[in-house]
């Protein structure tokens, strides 16, 4: 942040309104006698303007019922404009333009979260590094521990990477179970795959005993027409004995009636000797 114009009114030491450019000089020095609002221009007056704070609770001129700070900046390559207003027995109003762009929440508080937002840093920080008071140049030394801590971590923008850690630790425990559900179904389909192969080699040797079965059908069949066949042909061969059988009978039967008949006449040619 570049301070680029300051305007007091009612504040402080400062009744009438006054004002610094800081865009006429790189480098200045505030000299006076003590009480005469070295500090308040330099330290209080940007303090106020930024954060709504000072070095006293009472920051209005005792002859002012109203006070105000107008602080210019430049800061990340915008301009911007804060006007923080003090109003005895009522409170503060505080007013922020980017450029000639209001900024400004209908809430304080809301404001002030947004400027603090624009601003990126912490009072804290600011008194720490950039505005020492005459009377508390030891405000760093004198922290605790973990508000030494947190103003490093600020400085160096570690909060980003605090934030991110926490990022990703949350992204691991959120994606914990998915792991491990992961893992399971992987179990789960390893074991239908081994299924799988297995009813594979099974559907395999089936087929193997299928075609072994209509192979041996087939040659069963075969083997039947061929008995068939055969049968068939013996059978004509036992008709053609069976017809020669009947034939030889017949013969045998026509000799016999022959030598019955020859017997007889035999029998009559003895008779006739025998008379």
């Amino acid at each position: 942040m570049t301070p680029t114009k300051l305007t007091v009114k009612g504040f402080l030491r400062f009744f009438e309104e006054t004002a610094v450019d800081f865009t006429q000089f790189k480098a200045a020095s505030v000299t006076g006698a003590n009480g005469t609002g070295k500090s308040s221009i330099c330290i209080d007056t940007i303090l106020f303007a930024l954060f709504g704070k000072a070095r006293v609770r009472d920051c209005l001129n005792v002859l002012a019922d109203e006070g105000c700070v107008e602080l210019s900046f430049k800061h990340k390559g915008q301009d911007y404009t804060v006007k923080r207003t003090l109003i005895r027995d009522k409170g503060q109003k505080l007013l922020i333009k980017q450029g000639d762009k209001d900024l400004t929440e209908r809430l304080l508080s809301k404001t002030q979260d947004k400027l603090d937002s624009i601003l990126g840093f912490t009072e804290s920080l600011l008194r720490a590094t950039c505005l020492s008071v005459q009377d508390q140049v030891n405000f760093f030394s004198d922290l605790s521990s973990p508000e030494r801590a947190n103003i490093l971590m600020e400085l160096l923008d570690l909060k980003v990477w605090e934030k991110k850690k926490d990022l990703a630790q949350a992204w691991c425990l959120q994606h914990k179970g998915v792991g491990e559900e992961r893992g399971q179904a992987e179990t789960q389909i390893n074991l239908l795959e081994q299924a799988l192969r297995e009813d594979t080699e099974k559907l395999k040797d089936f087929e193997a005993h299928k075609i072994d079965g209509i192979l041996q059908l087939e040659l069963a069949e075969r083997d039947e027409k061929h008995i068939a066949l055969e049968l068939a042909m013996n059978a004509g061969e036992y008709r053609a004995i069976a017809k020669e059988a009947v034939s030889l009978v017949q013969q045998i039967q026509g000799k016999k009636k022959h030598l019955r008949s020859q017997t007889m006449s035999l029998e009559d040619i003895s008779k006739e000797i025998d008379s």
